[in-house]
């Protein structure tokens, strides 16, 4: 099993890796369990320096920021880019107990997600981690 640490440094890769990292990852939110990561795609930092994305330049690694885009929210995770913040993982398909749910849309309907909601993942182990949400909103 992998340790925690090596755990918490899987966000220090450049989004690109971490999306493939993430591939078939387990990780449950807002009391959902049982939920796959099927497709996720990295965002350079380069990419990130307008809105709504801007928040994230300074955001830890390993924060899940809901980004709002046309009014819904996209599920990211922070990640590092060649070793600054910045960088980001969109996750852009899910399936929840086996049904596959496509589309941010969709995902943020699902999983009860919220509009610039912000929160922190934990592992569990090395193929499992949890989201969980803050008490403050982004800006």
């Amino acid at each position: 099993m992998a340790s925690k640490r090596h755990l918490t440094t899987i966000w220090a890769n450049n989004p690109d890796m971490v999306a493939d990292l993430l591939l078939k990852k387990r990780f449950s939110v807002n009391n959902i369990r049982n939920i796959e990561i099927v497709e996720a795609q990295g965002f350079s930092r380069e990419s990130g320096g307008r809105e709504p994305y801007t928040p994230m330049l300074t955001m830890e690694p390993g924060t899940v920021y809901c980004v709002p885009y046309i009014g819904i929210p996209l599920l990211v995770i922070a990640t590092l880019d060649d070793g600054e913040r910045g960088g980001r993982v969109l996750i852009r398909s899910i399936t929840v107990d086996g049904v596959v749910i496509k589309g941010p849309k969709k995902i943020a309907e699902k999983l009860g997600l919220k509009v610039k909601q912000r929160g922190q993942t934990r592992w569990q182990n090395s193929s499992t981690f949890t989201i969980s949400f803050f008490d403050g909103w982004c800006p």
